[in-house]
């Protein structure tokens, strides 16, 4: 897997400007110039490239830098639904640990307790993705994408 620390997520109140302004990279890219559209765009195709080891799976983790009261944009709850960890993953102990906080903490409309959970103790999980081959009767072959996610507790 490739590491994937999360030190930021920009809302578009950070972004400055109109959100279809263009800005510039820093580096150079054969389009040197993003808009607030395009950072998330980015955000939800990024991890769909395979990652230098030639796989399609990430280790991601909120960086010890990542403010845990920043405002999360709503659109990072659809990248979250594909990328991040769904509960089924969880060690028992953990999903306690969710409850506790969920009781003990302010509700945040906008971001889902799990999400919160993540971002707070900045913890992490493994993100990966395959192809799949759905073949039905008389019907051509399809191919989707699937994904799993993985707790790690090594970290």
């Amino acid at each position: 897997h490739t590491s994937v620390f999360i030190q930021k997520i920009i809302t578009i109140t950070e972004w400055g400007q109109p959100p279809h302004h263009y800005k510039h990279v820093s580096s150079s890219f054969d389009i040197p110039v993003y808009n607030y559209f395009g950072y998330i765009q980015a955000w939800h195709h990024a991890f769909l490239f395979q990652n230098i080891e030639g796989r399609h799976s990430w280790f991601f983790c909120f960086d010890k830098t990542f403010n845990a009261k920043q405002t999360i944009p709503y659109w990072f709850m659809d990248w979250w639904t594909f990328y991040g960890p769904n509960q089924d993953i969880l060690p028992p102990s953990v999903e306690q640990a969710i409850y506790t906080f969920a009781n003990n903490t302010e509700d945040n409309p906008f971001c889902l307790t799990m999400t919160s959970f993540f971002i707070h103790y900045k913890l992490s999980w493994i993100m990966y993705w395959d192809y799949t081959i759905e073949e039905a009767p008389r019907t051509l072959p399809t191919l989707h994408k699937q994904s799993w996610t993985k707790w790690w507790n090594k970290y």
